[in-house]
């Protein structure tokens, strides 16, 4: 046989061969499947939240088959999972379980829709605003607001109506926050109102809108006698985004009790100036407010913060390490994997498993071996897998 002949030869072979990475990405796929369908509740619940955070085709035919297990938690999960999809196409499906024999399912169901954040599914999310079930009506109502339908209002008024105080107190606080949405110049009046509940609802709903022009006027709702009232105007100056807020939201980090709320409302305005402010907070005494600046500093993701959640993941409270790892990872840089990989000498298994999940955000094939390794271990083999197909499916 000519040398030519078998140059041909090994080139075919090559091309119909699945490669290796191919091979590796169906031994992850086959660990997920296993443990969905032979695992534990536990197991099948890890492997269902890994699933609604994985850009995979794949990920959508699993929790689609977790959807025929019979357990309300599982099939409630699996929609919650599907919904973080966005995924337009799922709505035919997710649609079928609003209703469901369980109230439980129902509100999933809802949940799920309202994330796809498609205004197609408005009306069946109203229809539930008539559920024979309090929790679903709730549900219902929150959903409306979260997909900011404002031609819902008229639908939501006539639910506030309900028999159920509670019910009632649910549904006219979203139906206020729609109402707020649809009008600024009666939410921007409102935050005057005699009500501190109303002064809350119209101060979450401008920040909802996100129109800086709404920014004096929360930063006077700081000064409110009803810390709840603060607390609203504190996110919602965070939620406009804009780094106008920042230096009146640094002074209230003088106030102990509303410091971890300050520091979350930074990580929403993506600007250097609160990135800042996060900075100087990095050591404070309080390990939430720690743990919430490790949060923001991931939210905003700029690289210039890699030594901090570097020291962040030498700190001597869990919670802020786990933080610190899970910002790392959100940064997507394959440089960071050094650092990051120290997390699986943790004592804490959390920080471990978030360090492994933080490595497969790195898609960085250095750390493949590793992961690899992890995979044949199982207390991470459905982390490590997840892992690997986050790196392996980018390529």
């Amino acid at each position: 046989m000519s040398k030519k002949n078998i140059i041909f030869i090994i080139f075919i072979i090559l091309l119909i061969s699945p490669s290796m990475s191919e091979e590796l990405e169906d031994s992850c796929w086959n660990i997920l499947k296993t443990n969905m369908v032979k695992g534990n509740v536990s197991k099948k619940l890890m492997v269902i939240e890994i699933l609604g955070n994985l850009e995979d085709r794949g990920a959508v035919f699993l929790l689609q088959e977790a959807l025929k297990v019979n357990d309300t938690r599982i099939k409630s999960e699996a929609l919650v999972s599907l919904g973080k999809h966005k995924d337009k196409s799922l709505i035919p499906i997710l649609e079928q379980f609003l209703n469901d024999n369980n109230s439980t399912v129902r509100s999933a169901s809802i949940q799920a829709l309202a994330k796809t954040k498609n205004p197609v599914v408005v009306p069946f999310i109203e229809d539930l605003l008539n559920d024979e079930e309090s929790e679903v009506k709730v549900t219902a109502a929150r959903a409306l607001v979260e997909l900011k339908s404002t031609s819902s209002i008229p639908v939501i008024d006539k639910a506030s109506k309900d028999n159920d105080p509670i019910v009632k107190c649910f549904i006219d606080s979203a139906l206020k926050e729609l109402m707020f949405i649809n009008d600024i110049l009666l939410a921007k009046k409102s935050l005057l109102d005699k009500n501190p509940g109303i002064r809350s609802s119209a101060a979450i709903a401008l920040g909802k809108i996100g129109d800086s022009s709404a920014i004096p006027l929360l930063e006077k709702a700081l000064l409110d006698k009803h810390n709840w009232v603060i607390s609203s105007a504190i996110e919602a100056l965070g939620r406009i985004g804009s780094p106008q807020a920042v230096q009146s939201l640094e002074k209230m980090l003088k106030q102990e009790a509303f410091k971890v709320d300050v520091i979350k409302a930074l990580g929403y305005i993506k600007h250097k100036t609160s990135l800042e402010v996060l900075k100087k907070n990095a050591q404070d005494k309080d390990p939430l407010v720690r743990e919430a600046v490790m949060d923001s500093i991931g939210q905003i993701g700029n690289n210039t913060v890699v030594n901090i959640l570097e020291t962040g993941l030498k700190d001597n409270i869990s919670s802020v390490r786990v933080s610190a790892v899970k910002a790392l990872g959100k940064l997507d840089l394959p440089q960071t994997h050094n650092i990051i990989i120290k997390g699986l000498d943790d004592k804490d298994l959390n920080v471990r498993i978030e360090t492994i999940w933080a490595l497969g955000q790195t898609h960085n094939e250095k750390v493949l071996p590793i992961l690899e390794k992890l995979m044949k271990d199982d207390k991470y083999d459905i982390w490590a897998s997840a892992a690997i197909i986050n790196i392996v499916s980018e390529k």
